[in-house]
């Protein structure tokens, strides 16, 4: 195997999950999941996202965390502009994970579960500690 593709197998992408059905299996699929919360016209969010991916491509030891993204459109920006469409999914989704008018949010899971959430941009220091932790085996709470 050639040096390029050594690479290539151990960074993985930050994977765009488009909806809830795609978070639910993506969170349900990797025993260790990061996955951060945003919306596209959030200025802090375009700050975050970068670095969140650049982060996320410094873990390539297993066990790795899978790393996602999801684009939520942000209903109190909905009833605003008072757009119409089908939002109920995302709604469900919101209140689940109280996300809501903070973004980004950066979740936390192990086989599914939800350990932690962090509103707002995390720094690089407090963003690897917590994947630190959540690599370790017996870690419920920060």
């Amino acid at each position: 195997m050639s040096s390029t593709e050594n690479i290539r197998k151990k960074i993985r992408p930050v994977y765009n999950l488009r909806n809830k059905k795609a978070f639910d299996h993506f969170i349900e699929n990797h025993e260790l999941a990061v996955v951060v919360v945003y919306h596209y016209i959030c200025p802090h969010c375009e700050i975050y996202l970068p670095m969140y991916k650049k982060l996320a491509a410094e873990f390539t030891d297993d066990p790795r965390p899978a790393f996602g993204k999801i684009h939520i459109q942000l209903r109190w920006m909905i009833e605003d502009a008072d757009l119409r469409g089908d939002v109920e999914e995302e709604n469900v989704f919101l209140k689940k994970y109280d996300v809501g008018k903070k973004v980004p949010a950066t979740m936390f899971f192990r086989s599914g579960k939800l350990l932690w959430k962090l509103d707002g941009r995390l720094d690089p220091p407090v963003f690897r500690g917590l994947v630190q932790k959540l690599k370790e085996s017996d870690v419920d709470e920060v």
